[in-house]
């Protein structure tokens, strides 16, 4: 007869954490060796693991049915007993578990944290207009900025440009069934978007001041924890430019006084934006984290 298998009818039991927690299942199979023709002697330990439930293993289909969460269940742990009132009988326990809640789904969880800090940029205008969406025209028909020259003989001021690093962390699961994500990320669509400005609004900012910086990756499990690093940028990581003569220095004209002695002020300033091309991010943070972000849970209590 060999090695058969036996679920406890009672046996199934239940912990759901908030994610990125875990929500597993803890089920016990009684297993029980009985000889036959052609196995008379207990085939030994090897064999008995060989037969029972193992780790990163589905739950059987006993758990999940027909539904979708459930079926994300993964086998984290087994614990295998000797019943010492039965002769080669075992209690085997097997933990699993899989990432999110029944409510949300599989996987489902964003976490973004923010942090601001300065860059500092030269500063030859005040009070000038930024270009719209950050995309100043370069060239021939590059025009000066205006606003108020505040450089001291060609030497700029400089600027504490506020900014914010964001940071989005989600989970990719590498095992859903085919139609779902598939076992690796779309690594070439995220670097393809480094050093890229956002299209579109997105996270809350305008077009063109959000710049993907990149990701980290690490598994976890059968998932990919991903960290996606966005910088905001308060001038839209434009930059004051002098127009400069052919040594290479600011054109000068004799401007403000400051203390009854005349200076000289650089003539032409321009706006110059070394990012130019902007990409849809929408894509990289799958549309169900992004609605942990929009659409935060629980819902408040009128």
């Amino acid at each position: 007869m060999g090695f058969t298998v036996n679920e406890f009818k009672t046996s199934r039991s239940w912990t759901i954490d908030s994610p990125p927690g875990e929500a597993t299942v803890t089920a016990e199979y009684v297993v029980d060796w009985v000889p036959d023709g052609t196995n008379p002697a207990y085939p030994g330990e090897a064999t008995l693991l060989a037969n029972i439930p193992g780790v990163r293993e589905r739950a059987p289909v006993g758990i999940y049915g027909n539904d979708a969460f459930l079926k994300t269940l993964v086998s984290r742990s087994v614990t295998v007993r000797p019943l010492p009132e039965r002769t080669h009988a075992w209690l085997v326990t097997v933990t699993y578990s899989t990432r999110g809640t029944y409510k949300d789904g599989a996987g489902v969880f964003c976490n973004v944290t923010r942090s601001t800090g300065l860059r500092q940029a030269a500063y030859y205008r005040a009070g000038t207009t930024l270009p719209s969406n950050g995309d100043p025209v370069w060239g021939a028909s590059s025009a000066d900025m205006g606003g108020t020259a505040i450089d001291i003989n060609g030497k700029p001021r400089t600027y504490d440009v506020q900014q914010q690093v964001i940071s989005v962390e989600i989970y990719w699961d590498r095992t859903l069934p085919s139609g779902s994500p598939a076992a690796e990320p779309p690594w070439s669509t995220y670097t393809a978007k480094v050093n890229t400005r956002n299209n579109a609004t997105f996270l809350g900012v305008g077009v063109g001041y959000l710049l993907y910086r990149g990701f980290q990756a690490a598994p976890v499990d059968n998932y990919y924890r991903i960290e996606h690093t966005f910088l905001f940028d308060q001038w839209l990581h434009c930059e004051q430019v002098a127009a400069p003569n052919p040594t290479g220095e600011p054109v000068l004209t004799p401007g403000t006084t400051i203390a009854g002695q005349q200076i000289l002020q650089t003539e032409k300033v321009i706006w110059f934006q070394r990012y130019t091309t902007k990409s849809t991010f929408s894509d990289i943070i799958p549309t169900a984290e992004l609605g942990e972000l929009t659409s935060p849970k629980p819902t408040a209590i009128p």
